[in-house]
């Protein structure tokens, strides 16, 4: 995207969330930018388009994707007579993920103006901060970035809400933030290695280190508990489900979000310049 004032020049990347999640989508972004403003000219390699599979092939190759999928579950099924233990695991897992989300899945989320319809143009607004001072404050109450931002992101919702004359008391507002579950040694994959918790943010709260404690003691939590796991292995348990099987509950289990206001998300950017055709990235969203 060229002609941008000062003379900069964007670069948009468009993605579906299946393939890549937000570290990953940084891997992808750093293949892209060098680390020297002056990189090496690379090598020009001149590829011809493969020819486009014929109707044949693509049923073949599905039929042996099939067959390929059938074999894994096949294997996770005999793991499983080997470790009998395995299953009731991973369904005391789901249990206690969805007991910690059942206050908020029993209940539909309060309605707000900004949960409806999506209709026309759509406006964005932000605010940036300086991550050391943000860093700083999350020191010095004994917590995490997230817990920092969730608590300035309630706030922020709160005086919203009352600025349209909203009711906020008692309100609490329910955000959906994604979770990291890659092991280690799987820090640089790419693909979608992401589950979620659903955390309470009191809309209320004018004291803005009770509001941080408040936040950090469900998040903590939800840690403990497991949610964000439970979550993965019932999301994982449902895609071993035949495709009919997925046809049959997507046409009956759809229906409105009630679960959440919102999600937010964090995700950790480069910590030293980058570069593009010795270009200097000068922000990243």
């Amino acid at each position: 995207v060229e002609g941008l004032s000062g003379g900069r020049t964007a670069h948009l990347a468009k993605v579906h969330h299946c393939m890549v999640d937000g570290l990953s989508g940084v891997e992808l972004l750093a293949a892209l930018l060098d680390l020297d403003p002056k990189p090496r000219a690379p090598r020009r390699r001149r590829r011809e388009a493969p020819p486009r599979p014929d109707p044949f092939s693509l049923f073949t190759d599905a039929l042996f994707d099939r067959m390929i999928e059938q074999l894994r579950t096949n294997e996770r099924l005999a793991l499983a007579l080997f470790d009998p233990l395995s299953p009731l695991k991973g369904a005391a897992a789901i249990v206690r993920a969805l007991a910690a989300a059942g206050r908020y899945v029993a209940v539909p989320a309060p309605r707000t103006p900004w949960n409806m319809p999506l209709t026309g143009p759509r406006k964005l607004a932000w605010q940036q901060l300086r991550f050391d001072e943000v860093h700083a404050v999350a020191e010095a109450l004994g917590g995490t970035i997230k817990d920092t931002v969730l608590t300035a992101l309630a706030d922020a919702l709160g005086r919203y809400l009352r600025q349209r004359a909203e009711r906020t008391a008692g309100l609490t507002l329910r955000v959906l933030t994604p979770v990291n579950l890659r092991h280690d040694g799987e820090e640089t994959s790419l693909g979608n290695r992401v589950s979620f918790m659903l955390v309470g943010l009191p809309a209320d709260e004018g004291d803005p280190i009770e509001r941080f404690k408040t936040i950090r003691g469900e998040v903590t939590s939800l840690k403990e508990t497991g949610q964000a796991a439970g979550l993965d292995v019932l999301a994982a348990t449902l895609g071993m489900m035949p495709a009919p099987v997925h046809s049959i509950l997507g046409r009956t289990l759809t229906m409105p979000n009630t679960l959440a206001n919102l999600v937010c998300t964090n995700v950790p950017g480069p910590l030293v310049p980058l570069y593009c055709m010795g270009h200097r990235m000068v922000a990243h969203y």
